[in-house]
C-alpha cells in the first residue's frame, strides 16, 4: 500500500526495494523467463523425488537392497548445484531435467522387471 501513494515514504520504500530486490521490477518477459526456470527446476525435483521414493518403497516391499542402492545416488542431485554458475542457468536446468527423466525411465524399467519376477 505504501507504493500506491506518492510521497517520501513511497520513494523510500521503492529505493529500498530496488536495491534489495531488483528482480521485483523486471520487465514481464524477463520475469517470465525466471518463472520458467523455476518451473523447470520444480518439475525436475518432482521427477527425482518420485523416482527415489518409488525405488525406496520397491526396496522395502520386495526386500531387495539393490533397489535402495540404486535410489541413493538420486538423492544426491543437489550436489550439482555449485556447478550451475559454470554452465549457466538454462543449460544447468535442462541438464538436471534430462537426468531426472533418465532416472524416471530407469525406475519404470526396474519396476516393470520387478513385476515380472
Amino acid at each position: 500500500m505504501a507504493l500506491a501513494v506518492d510521497g517520501p515514504t513511497a520513494e523510500e520504500v521503492y529505493s529500498s526495494l530496488i536495491v534489495a530486490q531488483p528482480d521485483l521490477f523486471y520487465p514481464a518477459m524477463q520475469a517470465l523467463t525466471l518463472v520458467g526456470y523455476a518451473l523447470l527446476e520444480r518439475v525436475s525435483s518432482l521427477l527425482f523425488h518420485f523416482s527415489w521414493g518409488y525405488l525406496c518403497i520397491l526396496a522395502a516391499c520386495a526386500a531387495r537392497k539393490r533397489y535402495l542402492m540404486l535410489a541413493l545416488p538420486m538423492g544426491l542431485v543437489d550436489f550439482f548445484v555449485p556447478f550451475a554458475g559454470t554452465l549457466g542457468t538454462l543449460a544447468f536446468e535442462v541438464l538436471i531435467f534430462l537426468i531426472g527423466l533418465g532416472c524416471l525411465g530407469s525406475v519404470l524399467v526396474i519396476a516393470k522387471r520387478a513385476r515380472q519376477v
